[in-house]
């Protein structure tokens, strides 16, 4: 597996692309760094993942996307994940699946919460587990379990 993104060094990238991978895992602006730069290739990609479709879409990553799948054999399984479903990811599903299934759980009219604070903990290596244990702890005090 490689996991491509930007803000970070291409060297161990292209080397993790170049070693052969089944599983790519990528930014569109990166991975379109390495096709442009003849990195990688997408001939054999059987499947494409679009995840948070929505919101790459709110970010301007549609003409990325659009040449992105441009490079992908017709063939392939194109899945979409997306928190809202609106008229420009619906548009670019109907231009890139086909005989498509829609899955929806929850209302139709939900929008993606944008009040959601994030906080990110920069941890030693060694510190990393005991943290994760501690925070599933707390989240595990504040759950309540009830049986009807």
């Amino acid at each position: 597996m490689a996991c491509l993104f930007g803000g970070a060094s291409k060297g161990p990238q292209a080397r993790d692309l170049e070693r052969g991978v089944d599983i790519v895992v990528a930014t569109p602006g990166r991975l379109l760094d390495f096709l442009d730069n003849n990195t990688t290739n997408m001939k054999r990609c059987s499947y494409l993942v679009l995840d948070e479709a929505d919101r790459m879409l709110d970010m301007g990553f549609e003409p990325q996307i659009r040449k992105i799948i441009g490079q992908i054999r017709p063939d392939r399984q194109t899945l979409m994940f997306s928190a809202t479903w609106p008229k420009e990811v619906r548009a670019l599903a109907a231009d890139f699946q086909h005989d498509a299934a829609f899955l929806n759980v929850g209302s139709m009219e939900l929008a993606a919460n944008h009040n959601i604070t994030q906080f990110v903990d920069v941890l030693e290596e060694h510190a990393k587990q005991p943290r994760l244990m501690q925070l599933l702890n707390d989240i595990m005090n504040q759950v309540r379990f009830c049986s009807l």
